[in-house]
């Protein structure tokens, strides 16, 4: 009862201080709200519209004035330069003032109207992934639509009946119905899975700024709960960072309520599941926050440490670049991120539905990263207390023998 005691009597003491220090104010509350209020508002809609491509249309047919409407009436472009030749819409690509540059070739409408091979040609700015991933689809949808229009209406023009046209145009098509965010949305994709990398990053810096204050009043002799001749006992310890790991599980669950209700984060298996979630990946992030700090004798390079291990988390759990195609220490570096369990967890039992007990390894991970993480880190930290509790007492002895 007495450990149980100076457990709640640290997680109180803990939370009063908090008022009282303004860094960990900031930590606690002004950074990770204001970084996801700068998110929420830079995201938008979650769809990349008008980006702004080049066309080159050689041929300046029917057909191909045709084609180029089609392409402008795309929503995700918007034909800012029409250039007379093909050197000319690289270059605008090259310098980055277009993400595409379009070109129809010459007898383009020659050769569709005699159903010979016709094609134009696109290129793309590879090094913007998502940009580029969007006009090559949107693209290859114009052409694909371009083609069936025109050959259904050639078909009518020669006798046959619309609804036969259509049929006799239609080719092999593939039907996609992409589940968890059918809408392809940036939004949907990008917030649910920044907010967790926000929340880790702020939970293992204000873990470091606990333990610090923690240790700080045995330097100047301030009263704190469970001090064990002049150090701060285990349980002291673990109330100051059990106070933390609730306040962040409470924010973190807080603003994924709130995506789920504004419709951003989509969920098919209940919002309520995901609480367990995020009690386990905060206290993942204060136990790895914990240990690096005890490793390192500073609390700016306990900082740093932190902030280099963590800020990556959201590129290496895995729904940026798989998983499975990561080298060894890629695969390393992500499974020791209380995140990437977090974002398994929530893709697969949230968003795309399946059963909680098919994803009750991730939560298993988490559960055993807090377990590692965080007895190494208390048994240093309870070491590192007594250490400087008895060179306090020496020091005071020399001064109290001088």
């Amino acid at each position: 009862m007495h450990g149980l005691h100076v457990l709640l009597s640290s997680v109180r003491a803990e939370m009063q201080s908090w008022t009282q220090r303004p860094p960990m104010f900031w930590l606690l509350f002004g950074a990770p709200l204001i970084v996801f209020a700068l998110l929420w508002t830079l995201f938008g809609t979650g769809d990349m519209r008008n980006l702004p491509v080049a066309l080159c249309d050689l041929d300046r047919s029917i057909t191909s004035h045709r084609l180029a409407r089609w392409i402008e009436g795309c929503p995700s472009m918007s034909v800012t330069h029409m250039v007379n030749t093909p050197e000319n819409g690289e270059r605008l690509l090259r310098e980055g003032r277009v993400y595409a540059f379009i070109l129809i070739p010459k007898n383009f409408e020659r050769d569709v109207l005699r159903k010979r091979p016709a094609h134009f040609t696109a290129w793309l700015d590879g090094q913007n992934m998502a940009a580029a991933g969007l006009l090559k689809r949107d693209i290859s949808d114009v052409g694909a639509a371009f083609w069936k229009q025109q050959d259904s209406e050639m078909r009518g023009n020669s006798g046959i009946p619309r609804e036969s046209a259509l049929i006799q145009s239609s080719t092999v098509t593939l039907d996609l119905r992409p589940i968890g965010n059918p809408a392809t949305n940036y939004r949907v994709f990008l917030l649910p899975g920044l907010l967790p990398a926000i929340i880790q990053l702020a939970s293992g810096i204000a873990s470091a700024c606990s333990l610090e204050n923690l240790l700080n009043p045995l330097r100047a002799n301030r009263v704190w709960p469970g001090r064990e001749n002049g150090a701060p006992g285990a349980a002291a310890i673990l109330g100051s960072q059990l106070a933390l790991m609730l306040w962040y599980a409470a924010l973190g669950a807080g603003l994924s309520a709130l995506l789920f209700l504004n419709g951003d984060l989509l969920l098919h298996g209940g919002f309520i599941r995901l609480l367990p979630a995020w009690l386990l990946m905060t206290a993942g992030s204060v136990a790895l926050g914990h240990l690096i700090y005890a490793i390192r004798p500073s609390l700016a390079e306990g900082l740093s440490l932190i902030s280099v291990y963590s800020s990556p988390a959201f590129a290496f759990a895995g729904l940026t670049f798989p998983l499975q195609a990561m080298p060894f220490l890629g695969r390393y570096w992500a499974m020791s991120l209380p995140i990437t369990h977090y974002l398994d967890f929530q893709v697969h039992a949230g968003q795309l539905g399946s059963t909680f007990f098919s994803q009750f390894p991730a939560l298993a991970a988490m559960a055993l990263l807090t377990l590692v993480f965080g007895s190494l880190g208390l048994t240093l930290t309870v070491r590192r207390g007594a250490l400087l509790a008895a060179k306090l007492r020496a020091i005071r002895q020399e001064g109290a023998t001088a």
